[in-house]
């Protein structure tokens, strides 16, 4: 079904009942996605959208470390991932939005500097929960979003796996002709009318640039326009009807409808593949345009090779803990420190309202106070705006350890619950970033040193006259600790790393003496061909199941000397 959102944020609010449901915290891809593309700016702002924050015609070049004018980021980024996309072969299931293109910047089909660009733009986000597909597929979101000043959201699924090589030729281009253009399309899984659409819907924004093409338009000099840049239409910031508009009004300026090289007209010759009933459509209705949009290019970014499976659409979580640090104090206690966002919404006062977190260790309850630290909020309308309430409390070691949250709005209050069984905290692996450090090094030798208190037995105080119990404790012995770390590695011929986990095995170091915790202790030197999130992984290895402390961020570690 075809949807725009119009309103207010407010009907975002009413849908997080439904569809809230189905998540259950923690799942850390879905919450790290989650928190890059919601959490635009300023408390634990992601900026994943800063470079598209304004829908203008200059983009800040990463190279030259200067604004050129004439380029508009979100143009760059939906043309990047169509590319991407385009070489699908949607009945092999082969190809779809893959991020193979960071392999094939070099090609005739992809020239100009947006693909590299768009790729430095992203670097930052990678991660080994945000592939550099998901993150090209985020950014038509973040783009549409924008140029449509809040308008047009598309639906966000992640999962994306990255490819480790090129895929095949088969972009379309401008001077191919339609039997050509319709069978590519068909192959990505688009059949004419929707070869139509999409084509009208990449061309919103934008337009053809003479210092790239120049067989299409002649190349334009001055300070204004750099990149020599010949828009779609006269709203190219803008993501809008307007190409169709001024194509069915014979008033158009896209060069690729009424270029002076009738060879590389490919637009008119999409355009009019059906009699121009679709343009026509699309140009009578802005709001028809749109809901179209919203339908192909979700499509679009969810083409993917058939051994990829997509999370559900990934909704703002309205209560959300995050930032959770443990620490196991000798007195045999624990100290734990977090923070819980809460959605905010504009009939609620903040100033009074009150977030209270219930802590459940074993048979002990304890309730912590939270104190107001600071708000995210989006770059455009109908996103959501969140706030963050710190707490810390200790609580005593016990098998068990998780939390509700109660938020207080004058006489009304609520509890999340987490689907019932409220937010729990793993205990059993537990890093100690105190006794832990990094040093990474941009293409140089980087370093991370972790401790864990691991579980491997309980004080016997806490074990009751209870069989079950016993039982339950005993299993938390492993038969081995692995560190794995998330060490990014050079390709050749891309500019994108790959990813991928280094275990070392955890040597026992110490015993905190009347916890029930020894300390397991690795050490990994690597080379970090990177920019981005790194983290890694503390794995208990058993034959009743693995227990993982998962996407632990070297941001949290102190600077090994």
């Amino acid at each position: 079904m075809l949807s725009v959102m119009f309103g207010g944020y407010s009907s975002l609010l009413l849908l997080l009942a439904s569809q809230g449901l189905a998540y259950t915290w923690p799942d850390a891809k879905v919450d790290h996605l989650e928190a890059l593309l919601y959490q635009q700016q300023q408390y634990h702002g992601s900026l994943v959208g800063s470079d598209v924050k304004w829908c203008f015609l200059t983009t800040f070049d990463l190279d030259e470390l200067r604004a050129i004018s004439g380029r508009l980021t979100a143009a760059e980024w939906i043309r990047v991932a169509y590319h991407d996309m385009a070489t699908a072969d949607v009945e092999a299931g082969t190809g779809g939005l893959d991020a193979s293109i960071s392999f094939e910047t070099d090609r005739d089909e992809n020239v100009g500097p947006a693909f590299n660009s768009t790729m430095k733009q992203l670097y930052l986000s990678h991660s080994a929960k945000s592939s550099m597909a998901d993150l090209i597929a985020m950014s038509v979101v973040l783009a549409v979003g924008s140029c449509s000043d809040g308008k047009v959201w598309l639906d966000y699924r992640g999962g994306r796996i990255d490819a480790t090589e090129a895929g095949p030729l088969g972009v379309p281009e401008p001077h191919q002709g339609l039997e050509e253009h319709t069978e590519i399309f068909r192959k990505q899984g688009f059949n004419q009318e929707e070869m139509i659409g999409l084509v009208a819907c990449g061309h919103s924004v934008g337009g053809v640039h003479g210092s790239i093409f120049p067989q299409i338009v002649p190349v334009v000099d001055g300070p204004g326009n750099e990149a020599s840049l010949h828009p779609f239409d006269s709203t190219a910031a803008t993501f809008d009807n307007h190409v169709a508009v001024e194509f069915t009004e014979n008033s158009t300026q896209n060069a690729l409808a009424f270029g002076h090289n009738e060879t590389t007209r490919s637009d008119h010759r999409i355009f009019t593949a059906d009699g121009g009933n679709l343009i026509s459509r699309m140009a009578q209705d802005n709001d028809f345009y749109l809901a179209t949009c919203k339908n192909l290019l979700e499509r679009m970014i969810d083409t993917v090779p058939k051994n990829v499976e997509l999370s559900g659409v990934i909704e703002p979580i309205a209560t959300k803990p995050d930032y959770i640090n443990i620490v196991v104090n000798e007195d045999g206690t624990l100290f734990v420190r977090g923070e819980i966002r809460t959605i905010q919404d504009e009939a609620i006062d903040r100033d009074s309202r009150q977030v209270v977190v219930h802590l459940k260790a074993g048979d002990k309850k304890i309730s912590a106070e939270t104190t107001w630290n600071g708000e995210s909020l989006p770059f455009h309308e109908n996103r959501p705006s969140f706030d963050w309430w710190g707490f810390n409390a200790t609580v005593p070691i016990a098998q068990g350890l998780s939390f509700d949250v109660e938020i207080i709005d004058g006489s009304d209050s609520k509890l999340e619950t987490n689907g019932g069984n409220g937010f729990p905290l793993q205990t059993d692996i537990i890093p100690q970033t105190s006794k832990s450090c990094s040093s990474t090094t941009v293409k140089g030798p980087s370093t991370i040193s972790v401790t864990a208190a691991v579980g491997v037995s309980y004080p016997s105080h806490q074990i009751r006259a209870v069989t079950d119990l016993i039982k339950i404790l005993d299993e938390s012995n492993f038969d081995s600790v692995i560190l794995s770390v998330d060490v990014p590695h050079a390709q050749q011929n891309s500019l994108v790393p790959r990813i991928e986990p280094t275990p070392v095995e955890m040597k026992k170091t110490g015993v905190l003496e009347g916890t029930g915790y020894s300390l397991y202790s690795a050490s990994l030197d690597f080379g970090a061909a990177f920019q981005g999130h790194l983290s890694y992984d503390v794995i208990g290895r058993r034959a009743s199941g693995d227990s993982i402390s998962e996407f632990n961020s070297f941001d949290s570690l102190g600077h090994c000397s």
